[in-house]
This record gives structure tokens, C-alpha cells and sequence, in this order.
């Protein structure tokens, strides 16, 4: 283990400074006072809570403290470094999305099945192409993979979809005439300005239609999309707001923009933790039987064990006996995708299936053709006589008769 500098450097602060308060005594010199042994774990002791081990467990979470902290090293020097790659694959892809959609607050998905819309996925594909071919290179966990659940949907959460101002047009004008009457330009002229309105802000909006008329191309302000009974405007200069004339008059579109911004691309909606139980399960027995109690008394929609559990602690399979009970409490009836008891899964990957399933189809094709062909030799060799018979009988021998011919020399 590599020893921190800065407790080194105190450690040896303390030292100099005892030294000099106690200085050494001579060889010769009988001891004085009490002096504390070094522990051994294969000495018992003599007092009666050594002996009947009442510390035991807590001697033991020291050791096991240890030898956790053995696997830790000072990050100037070169040594083994353990680290939690969920945890910094989350911080790169939380940093990923702050540099596409800005910085905001987001928070881990709760640990439970999720629906993945396939268009959404492949959008989010080609946003970071790069980084998800890193993550597809990678065969374990990394702390730079593109963490499925998180940026799936915070990127679904995130997209923005840029204002179409014929859909702006399409929304105000409520009677589908392709044409803005005075009451519905007046609704227009409440979204682009602010409350409450004014006789000059109503004046403003439809001068700088006039004005965008008067520039534009006549096509643009034509009347063959508008309906019969369209109404005349207060304002006799006052051109057909067509949706042409809105979509290429640049004052009224600015202010379009400015007033309405972009909207989410994708609906969706946040949800509350009330049908998620998440439980960290550990070695410790009373704390396990404690969380699985909750879940029994509070039963959720969806509930996540994290498996945290020291394997190499003595109390671990009591545990893992705990765990069982809760699920067969639980989940009393097998599903039918799962094997029996006294089945066990051969095969890790299915292309190993597929080369047993093929190798097993062979054997079994040319194991019927060797029954087979035994079969047929076999009712041959003890019923041949019967066989031939059988055939004289039906496929009788033809007697050919030789007349002698006069012609034939």
C-alpha cells in the first residue's frame, strides 16, 4: 500500500515531537510504567470477552475495512486505482448533454424495465455517432460508455423542435379559411405582444402588414384560398392576411419566433418514485430482512435488489437464504421460461445453441437412416423365401417359344 503523503509527512510531525517531550532511555534501564503489546489474531487472550469472542464481528469489519483500503493508492502515483464506472459514465454522459441542450439538473432513471422508442434511439444515435461506437467497442463497463437509460431519455427530454410558423398561422386561424380576419389578427397581435394590449400595438401589427404587402408579390396576398364571406377589415388599405403573406413578412415572423421559441420535440412526462422500490441488499442480515419486510408491507409496481453482497462473508449465505425466501413469497409459481430445478443452462450464448440444436437435428436424420436401413435387411434375411414367392406370383416368368423360320438359311 502506498502511504499518503500528507498523513506521512504528520505521522512524522507526531514522531519528532514525542521525541523530544520523552527522550530515549538508556539500554540498561529497567522499563517503566505499562507497556501495550502488539495484537496477534491467534491470540485468544485470557479475559473472558476474549475468549467467548463478544468483538468478533467487529475485529472482522476492521479486516475487512483493510483490506478494502489496500486497493486504494495515491492518485500521483502509479498504482491500481479501483473505480465506478456507472457513476463516471453517467458524469460523461450528463457532460455530453450539457454541451448539446445546455446545462440543467438531471437525475439517475430509476432501476426498472424501460420502453425504448426505436425512431427516438436512432435519432440519438446519429447525434453522437462517435460515442456510441466507443461504447459498442467496449466489452465491459467503461467510463465513457453512452449509459443506456440516461441518455436515452434525457436526450427524448431534451430535443427541441425548431417553430414552424405555418403551424403558428394554422393554430390562429380557427375558422380554416386561410385567412386572418380582424378577431383572429387580434389573437395574434396577444401572442407577439404583452398583455394588455394597445391601440398602438394593434395599429403596429397591421402597418407592417400593409407594408409587407406592398414588397411582396401579389401571389402572395391573392384571395383564391379565401372563403366567400370573408369579412372587410376596419382598415380599407388592409391587404388579405394570407398565410403567405405572414410566412415571408420578416417583422411579424421575428417577433413569431421571439414570442413562441421552440418546443419539445417528444411528449413525455416525469414521474414520481411512488411505484419504484429500490433496495441496496448487503451482508448484514437484520438490515436485508428489515428492507424485504418494507417491500412486503409497501408492495410497488417495480422493485430493484441491488446486489451488493459480500460473498466472502461468513453470513452471507444466510443472506442469499433470505433473498430466496422473499422471492418464492413472491413469485410462488415458475414461469414458463424458466427451467426446472434439476435443469441447468448449458449453453452462455445462443450461436452455441443453434450448433447444438444442428449438430442434434444431424445425428438425429442419420440415426434414423441406420434404423431404417436395418429394419429393411432385417425383414429381408427372415422373409426371403415369402418375398420371392410374393413375386413369382406377381410378376410371373414369361415362357418364350422359338419357331424355327423357313427363311432362315
Amino acid at each position: 500500500v502506498i502511504a499518503s503523503p500528507v498523513i506521512s509527512k504528520l505521522l512524522g510531525n507526531i514522531s519528532i515531537k514525542k521525541s523530544e517531550e520523552f527522550p530515549a532511555e538508556p539500554s540498561g534501564a529497567p522499563a517503566v510504567g505499562r507497556k501495550l503489546q502488539h495484537f496477534t489474531s491467534s491470540d485468544r487472550g485470557f479475559l473472558p470477552w476474549e475468549r467467548r469472542k463478544y468483538f468478533q464481528a467487529l475485529l472482522e469489519e476492521e479486516e475487512r475495512l483493510q483490506t478494502e483500503l489496500s486497493y486504494r493508492s495515491d492518485g500521483a502515483a502509479a498504482g491500481r486505482k479501483l473505480q465506478d464506472t456507472f457513476a463516471d459514465s453517467l458524469r460523461y454522459v450528463n457532460k455530453l448533454l450539457n454541451g448539446q441542450f445546455g446545462f440543467t439538473s438531471r437525475k439517475v432513471p430509476a432501476h426498472m424495465p424501460h420502453m425504448i422508442d426505436r425512431l427516438v434511439m436512432q435519432e440519438l444515435q446519429d447525434t453522437f455517432p462517435e460515442e456510441f461506437d466507443k461504447t459498442s467497442g467496449h466489452r465491459v463497463r467503461h467510463s465513457e460508455d453512452m449509459q443506456f437509460a440516461f441518455s436515452y431519455f434525457y436526450f427524448l427530454m431534451s430535443a427541441q423542435q425548431q417553430l414552424n410558423v405555418s403551424e403558428v398561422f394554422d393554430e390562429i386561424d380557427t375558422d380554416h379559411s386561410g385567412v386572418l380576419s380582424d378577431r383572429e389578427i387580434r389573437t395574434l397581435a396577444t401572442r407577439i405582444h404583452e398583455l394588455p394590449l394597445s391601440l398602438q400595438d394593434l395599429t403596429g401589427l397591421e402597418q407592417m402588414l400593409i407594408n409587407c404587402s406592398k414588397t411582396l408579390p401579389t401571389n402572395l396576398t391573392q384571395l383564391h384560398l379565401a372563403s366567400p364571406t370573408q369579412e372587410a377589415y376596419y382598415d380599407p388599405n388592409m391587404p388579405p392576411v394570407t398565410k403567405g403573406l405572414v410566412l415571408f413578412c420578416k417583422p411579424i415572423t421575428e417577433r413569431i419566433h421571439k414570442a413562441f421559441r421552440d418546443q419539445n420535440k417528444y411528449k413525455f412526462e416525469i414521474m414520481g418514485e411512488e411505484e419504484i422500490a429500490f433496495k441496496m441488499v448487503r451482508t448484514n442480515v437484520s438490515h436485508v430482512v428489515g428492507q424485504l419486510d418494507d417491500i412486503r408491507k409497501n408492495p410497488r409496481k417495480f422493485i430493484c435488489l441491488n446486489d451488493n453482497i459480500d460473498h466472502s462473508h461468513k453470513d452471507a449465505p444466510t443472506v442469499k437464504a433470505v433473498l430466496r425466501d422473499f422471492y418464492e413469497s413472491m413469485f410462488p409459481l415458475s414461469s414458463q421460461f424458466e427451467l426446472p430445478r434439476e435443469y441447468r443452462n448449458r449453453f452462455l450464448h445462443t450461436d452455441e445453441l443453434q450448433e447444438w440444436r444442428l449438430y442434434r437435428d444431424k445425428l438425429k436424420f442419420w440415426t434414423h437412416c441406420v434404423l431404417v436401413t436395418l429394419v429393411v435387411f432385417t425383414v429381408m434375411s427372415f422373409f426371403a423365401e415369402q418375398l420371392i414367392l410374393l413375386k413369382r406370383k406377381l410378376f410371373p416368368r414369361r415362357i418364350v417359344t422359338r419357331d424355327s423360320n423357313p427363311e432362315r438359311v
